[in-house]
């Protein structure tokens, strides 16, 4: 799985590319203070460069991106503001 990380006019867009065929991810969001976390359910992050993956100062405003795995069938995308949502 490979991890990349756009700047758009809006803001970031994260994009997951795999090689697997798989149904649809079930994606279950959630704000807690500057950071907007999609919890991706039924699904393990496996990446080639190690267990998780992070990139500072994407974009104008983003403070960072984190992805990573939260248990054996579960992981993250957090989007941390550099301000307040």
């Amino acid at each position: 799985m490979n991890v990349k990380v756009n700047a758009t006019d809006k803001g970031v867009e994260v994009i997951l590319e795999t090689n697997a065929k798989s149904e649809q991810l079930q994606v279950t969001p959630k704000t807690e203070g500057n950071s907007y976390i999609a919890n991706i359910l039924n699904a393990q992050l496996r990446l080639a460069t190690g267990d998780a993956f992070r990139q500072e100062k994407p974009a104008t405003g983003i403070a960072e991106v984190i992805v990573s795995n939260v248990d054996a069938n579960q992981y993250l995308c957090q989007f941390t503001r550099v301000q307040r949502l």
